[in-house]
């Protein structure tokens, strides 16, 4: 019975980012999406807890990411961001679930070191996405949001980052008796506090934008090898 546990979480996830593209809400959906990024958390907190971690789990988790956090942003930043381009529209959004399928399929068969990320995480890559969408539709950031090559490179930067041979920080245990280590986690919780007072959700793309920037100034100084 307990087994059931964490996959029901798991599930919820991936209602989650099937209600928000059933709801197309540029507001509503992308806090669907937060919150199956929740239940993804709890999933392997509660398997983990209840030591019930097995290959079904593990599949189930991928297909239920697979769903909120790269299908579900895809649609809504289609529906709400994009100029309707016709061909290049569809293009540029279809990077997103393609580089999240691979991503995930490379990470169930690798030994990828649980301390780092090699790319940018799918939640992540996802979260970015779908609250870009919600900044947009408030005008969060004012002309920035209006930038079309911004807008039109999105997706595709996100994508080529999930699949990417960049390590990013975990909070683990990379390293933290170094100093840099300890700076760039100071940086970034300091960061995330000043975002979220400011920009309250619609920080969340300018929090995942910082996350990158330090996870690779710790890449490139040499901080994970």
């Amino acid at each position: 019975m307990k087994r059931n546990i964490p996959n029901s979480i798991t599930l919820g996830n991936l209602l989650c980012g099937f209600l928000a593209i059933l709801i197309n809400d540029p507001m509503i959906s992308p806090l669907l999406v937060l919150f199956g990024a929740l239940l993804d958390l709890f999933d392997g907190l509660a398997a983990r807890k209840l030591n019930v971690s097995g290959e079904l789990g593990t599949q189930l988790d991928s297909f239920a990411d697979m769903v909120n956090f790269t299908v579900a942003p895809a649609f809504l930043y289609f529906h709400h961001v994009l100029p309707d381009a016709g061909f290049w529209s569809y293009f540029v959004v279809s990077w997103l679930p393609l580089a999240g399928a691979l991503r995930l399929a490379k990470f169930n068969i690798s030994d990828e070191d649980s301390d780092v990320f090699l790319g940018l995480a799918t939640p992540a890559a996802g979260m970015l996405i779908a609250f870009w969408v919600f900044a947009h539709a408030n005008n969060s950031y004012g002309s920035v949001l209006q930038n079309d090559f911004l807008n039109w490179g999105m997706p595709v930067i996100v994508s080529l980052l999930m699949v990417s041979p960049f390590k990013m920080f975990s909070f683990k245990k990379v390293k933290k008796q170094a100093k840099l280590h300890q700076w760039l986690i100071y940086l970034f919780v300091a960061s995330v506090v000043l975002l979220s007072l400011t920009f309250w959700f619609a920080a969340v793309p300018l929090i995942i934008l910082v996350y990158i920037l330090l996870s690779l100034i710790g890449h490139f100084t040499g901080l994970y090898t």
